[in-house]
């Protein structure tokens, strides 16, 4: 008989080890334990509870907002997790494959990432476990979108937070959107001074600017006044402008637009490619 270690089980059934480790605690999944108290599974079990997973995922009872609970449980665990990471870098190919592109994946994940602060707010979780889920999570995606190929030509966009905010987590996300719609991305990251912009647009060439404000950026007045200084900024170079997040930005803003959802994002940066002719992009079919 065959016998799979958690890691090599969840490799088998194409899921994280915690999800593994769940099924098995919830008696799901049947599996044998060492002297040691490692969990050993037979490829028998494995083959019996892959059939009844995929029986049960078809049965109508099974509703989307099920799905999308259990698909949030096994993402935060396997962020609080202390395992390879590329196990998470193995759910989000998972999930792209699942759903088919990198800005649908990333609306998903939204829901991931509000859990996990909410989960913090209540205090379900401290501080440092919701900075490890973070940080784990932002790395893979950094990871992911290294390998996303882009064309030589292709314009470039720098993803930035609203002045004095330091969440980056929604510009790891719009990285492999932007990436996957065919621009090149350059991090400026947390806290960017945007006095130096100009000189910073120039320098690296800069097509589009993408500012993400979390909801600490909650200050309708002050949110305003950034926007119109990008504006200033930006107009009289041609720069696109992208305002995104949870922040209070006017909407509409002076200059650019405001959109808070990936795949709208997505759909703004191809129409942008192909209305200013700066590169070649085949839309999805």
């Amino acid at each position: 008989m065959r016998w799979f270690t958690s890691s090599a089980a969840a490799r088998y059934l194409r899921v994280s080890a915690a999800s593994v480790k769940r099924w098995s605690d919830a008696g799901l999944l049947e599996c044998e334990k060492t002297a040691g108290k490692h969990r050993r599974f037979s490829k028998e079990a494995l083959d019996s509870f892959q059939r009844r997973r995929g029986q049960s995922e078809e049965e109508p009872v099974a509703t989307a907002s099920a799905r999308e609970t259990a698909l949030i449980d096994e993402w935060l665990e396997e962020l609080l997790e202390v395992s390879d990471s590329h196990a998470i870098d193995a759910l989000l190919m998972r999930e792209r494959n699942r759903l088919g592109r990198w800005s649908s994946v990333a609306k998903s994940l939204g829901s991931v990432v509000t859990e996990l602060g909410a989960r913090w707010a209540r205090g379900d979780l401290n501080p440092i476990d919701e900075h490890v889920a973070t940080e784990r999570l932002s790395r893979a995606l950094a990871r992911t979108a290294q390998w996303l190929p882009n064309a030589k030509d292709a314009p470039t966009c720098m993803l930035t937070t609203a002045e004095g905010d330091n969440h980056t987590l929604g510009l790891s996300l719009l990285e492999v959107c932007m990436r996957e719609a065919g621009w090149m991305t350059v991090w400026s990251g947390r806290r960017t001074p945007f006095a130096n912009l100009d000189t910073a647009i120039e320098r690296y060439n800069i097509d589009l600017l993408a500012v993400s404000a979390s909801a600490i950026s909650s200050e309708p007045h002050e949110m305003r006044l950034q926007a119109e200084g990008l504006g200033r900024i930006l107009e009289p170079r041609g720069v696109d402008l992208i305002l995104g997040g949870c922040g209070s930005w006017p909407d509409p803003p002076p200059y650019g637009l405001v959109i808070r959802d990936f795949e709208e994002i997505s759909h703004e940066a191809r129409k942008i490619i192909n209305s200013a002719s700066i590169g070649a992009y085949d839309d999805d079919p």
